[in-house]
């Protein structure tokens, strides 16, 4: 880390390559959801591009109707939170 404040055309570089190795990474993400098909990869980019719409769990406002919160759930969902709730109680 010396060397990169001692050289900032050293830090330019560096930083460079990482951002390009993150590209990378996005691209191939990208390419294997949408090209290939692949499924976790799919809801990986879904999940951060459009989490209103796929987010993993479901919000439940405070002010909402318990039994109107719950089947709105999906049913894995509902085990989901059913299983969480008894791990707190154990």
């Amino acid at each position: 880390m010396a060397k990169q404040l001692e050289f900032p055309e050293l830090n330019d570089a560096f930083t460079q390559g990482r951002e390009r190795s993150v590209d990378a990474a996005e691209a191939k993400l990208y390419s294997r959801g949408v090209d290939d098909g692949d499924v976790p990869a799919l809801k990986y980019i879904l999940n951060n591009r459009r989490p209103d719409e796929w987010q993993d769990k479901r919000v439940v406002e405070a002010g909402d109707n318990l039994a109107k919160s719950l089947q709105s759930m999906r049913p894995e969902d509902r085990l989901e939170l059913l299983e969480r709730q008894e791990q707190a109680n154990v």
